[in-house]
């Protein structure tokens, strides 16, 4: 089951809906909803819009782009702080999905899961070396 499908059903499972009634919503029968959420087909992009509306969450959520539920969430870190800005940074690098670059190069998975790490390296120990900078 890919991002879209397990998030889609899971949205749906939590605002105690049932599959029917996401199809009214969609205006469509229930067995091609059922689809949607078994991965076996993907929505027209209005129908996605349509999802991504009514439970309050962004399309690139929906989607598997972003861990971020809304726009507003990823918005709200403030650029100078260098820990928020590196955990976005993280989150693409964990995306599979994202088609990231290197020097206008495309990452490879290797060289993905080395930068991936050695950010979480780096964050942690300027996390240990703040928190003693700041006991003195």
């Amino acid at each position: 089951m890919d991002i879209f499908s397990k998030r889609l059903k899971d949205m749906r499972r939590d605002n105690g809906k049932t599959q029917e009634d996401m199809a009214k919503l969609l205006n469509i029968r229930r067995s091609t909803y059922g689809e949607y959420e078994r991965g076996k087909i993907m929505p027209p992009v209005d129908k996605i819009k349509i999802l991504a509306d009514y439970f309050g969450v962004s399309v690139d959520f929906l989607m598997g782009n972003t861990n971020f539920k809304t726009h507003e969430e990823r918005n709200e870190s403030d650029p100078m702080d260098v820990s928020k800005q590196m955990k976005i940074i993280l989150e693409y690098l964990e995306n599979n999905q994202s088609v990231l670059t290197l020097d206008g190069n495309t990452l490879d998975d290797e060289s993905r899961e080395v930068l991936k790490l050695s950010l979480e390296s780096g964050l942690k120990m300027a996390h240990i070396l703040n928190k003693r900078s700041n006991l003195f």
